[in-house]
């Protein structure tokens, strides 16, 4: 038993010492890193982004490399010299920092080069358009204005992509059968192929929505607009029946002297008629409204002294049926 021992014994200090000097070897493995740029002057900014991660070449004692499961540390590459304009730079002056102790040394898999360009750095402000696109339930509508919350933003970066922005918009949101009010965050698009950083990802977006009705106003006056005073014009009828279709919030606040109805005078005499549709006006905001009647007639009122002079000659007519012969005739 005791030469097993010793065999044995001897077998595993062997089978160590083999792993020691194999371990202690240099060894090169092909990893992919973070490739972060640092110096950066504030003044400045990269007109295009640099790669997230690069490619390398780590060497280093296996005692070390089998230590770590995973290979990670950065690669940075240092900007605070650069001028303004374009620049091709060497990666080899730059350096790999590694999150472990045993790195001899890095080098880049493939060009080495890499081209980058600084542009002047500006911070230039942008309204926020929503594509939010919503479709009520039957029976509901929205009201008031979409609010987005902030309604602008601040971008910065290089100044030959920024002056190229129009309009910045948030992703396109479909809403459909909504019941409730609306109040969500929505992401912009910020994605504009460039080195250009947001004040903002997010706009919270809110709209009301309300039960749809309809409410009737039965004596809506109808008013006449620059009519010639003088010659006594009027629209028949002089009333009309208004109803009004939208949001029960604002419906039930609605009076009828919130509605105006009128037709201009002159319209008669352009458009070589004698009845037309009257001009809605309303205070509030409704989804829809419906007149009736649908036309109004233009109507001339006679004066006083039409009036008179026609009841005169009416008066003359009957004196004169009253003493002609045939009349005359007729009496005892």
């Amino acid at each position: 038993m005791s030469n097993i021992t010793l065999k044995v014994t001897a077998l595993l200090c062997a089978i160590i010492l083999w792993f020691y000097v194999v371990l202690q070897k240099e060894y090169s493995i092909e990893v992919s890193v973070p490739f972060v740029a640092s110096g950066l002057a504030s003044n400045l900014a990269l007109k295009d982004n640099l790669p997230d991660s690069i490619s390398l070449i780590i060497k280093g004692k296996g005692i070390h490399l089998i230590q770590e499961r995973e290979i990670s540390g950065e690669f940075h590459l240092n900007l605070s010299q650069l001028p303004l304009g374009s620049s091709k730079l060497n990666l080899l002056g730059s350096f790999y920092q590694a999150q472990f102790e045993g790195v001899e040394g890095a080098s880049v898999i493939g060009d080495p080069f890499i081209t980058v360009e600084l542009d002047t750095k500006i911070h230039q402000k942008f309204a926020v358009k929503a594509l939010l696109n919503i479709n009520t339930s039957p029976g509901y509508t929205t009201y008031g204005d979409l609010s987005l919350s902030p309604d602008s933003i601040v971008l910065s970066g290089s100044r030959r992509l920024i002056r190229r922005l129009r309009t910045i918009q948030t992703h396109a949101i479909f809403l459909d059968n909504i019941k409730t009010s609306i109040d969500m965050d929505i992401p912009i698009n910020i994605d504009f192929g460039g080195s250009i950083s947001s004040s903002h990802a997010m706009v919270r977006a809110t709209l009301k929505v309300d039960t749809l009705i309809a409410k009737s106003f039965p004596q809506v006056p109808l008013n006449l607009i620059r009519a010639d005073t003088s010659s006594h014009y009027r629209l028949e009828p002089q009333n009309a029946k208004v109803t009004v279709t939208g949001a029960k919030h604002i419906l039930d606040s609605i009076i009828s002297t919130d509605i105006q109805l009128f037709i201009d005078y002159n319209r008669f005499k352009i458009e070589n008629t004698s009845e037309l549709a009257p001009n809605v006006k309303l205070q509030k905001e409704v989804k829809s409204w419906q007149v009736e009647p649908a036309t109004f007639e233009l109507s001339k009122v006679k004066s006083t002294m039409e009036n008179k002079s026609q009841s005169g000659d009416h008066s003359k007519k009957l004196a004169t049926q009253i003493d002609s012969p045939n009349n005359a005739k007729d009496q005892p």
